[in-house]
């Protein structure tokens, strides 16, 4: 994954909560490449904005 996007795939494991993605930040194309990412991984996400 690139650099500006860090994607905690062990966060499950680690503490027993699904990935949270903070998308009000995030360009369409960034949240189409995390997306991606986390499809090819077979992971569920929650992405939220305020």
């Amino acid at each position: 994954m690139n650099l500006d996007i860090r994607f905690d795939f062990q966060r499950r494991e680690r503490i027993g909560l699904i990935e949270a993605i903070w998308g009000a930040d995030k360009s369409i194309d960034q949240l189409k490449r995390v997306s991606k990412e986390v499809l090819e991984k077979k992971r569920s996400s929650f992405y939220y904005a305020y």
